[in-house]
């Protein structure tokens, strides 16, 4: 896909597309993805691991989840707080058990799930509709992820990880817009 200006028109051209790819082309991307980060140091070094309940179309994060849980890592999930739009990392004790639902349909820890403190994360992983090479991603338009990521108690490394065609030589940003650590694809790492 090509870059362009307007984030609202290059976030419909993004969502058009990710709704004419196969699961089963989604599944196996999402395979080579997440192995893939799963060979990197960061990971290596992480014990607690904070992963996306992944929506539709998204890469499916769910192997990374099973390792963390097979290693006796953390995993936190971000939960929504719609009052001040931030998330806040909640404890997902079992990734094939029981969510909450938030606005929009997106899976969340249980609301009576621990909160753990941003600087207790040692690894994000952070989804995006798009990433570019300069390591900057498009998200839904919330600004969610960028709060987070802009703040001072964050020294987690922070990964984008997607699939190949959402990897574009170059995304509009804005200067709240936060630029991350690595992204991941199925075929690289940038």
């Amino acid at each position: 896909m090509e870059s362009t200006s307007d984030k609202s028109v290059l976030r419909r051209q993004l969502r058009d597309h990710a709704a004419t790819i196969s699961s089963s082309d989604r599944d196996e991307a999402s395979t080579l993805a997440c192995a893939r980060l799963l060979a990197t140091p960061w990971f290596a070094g992480a014990q607690v691991v904070m992963l996306y309940a992944p929506m539709e179309h998204e890469l499916d994060v769910t192997l990374l989840a099973r390792e963390c849980e097979r290693t006796g890592r953390r995993v936190v999930s971000p939960r929504v707080k719609w009052e001040d739009k931030s998330l806040e990392p909640a404890m997902v004790e079992h990734w094939d058990g029981h969510w909450a639902t938030g606005r929009y349909g997106i899976r969340e820890p249980l609301p009576d799930a621990l909160t753990l403190q941003v600087g207790e994360i040692d690894l994000m992983v952070i989804p995006g509709l798009a990433f570019d090479r300069h390591r900057m991603r498009l998200g839904h338009g919330a600004g969610l992820y960028d709060r987070l990521l802009a703040r001072a108690d964050v020294r987690a490394m922070k990964i984008g990880i997607g699939f190949d065609w959402q990897l574009l030589r170059e995304l509009p940003a804005d200067d709240h817009d936060q630029r991350l650590d690595a992204v991941v694809v199925e075929s690289e790492v940038v």
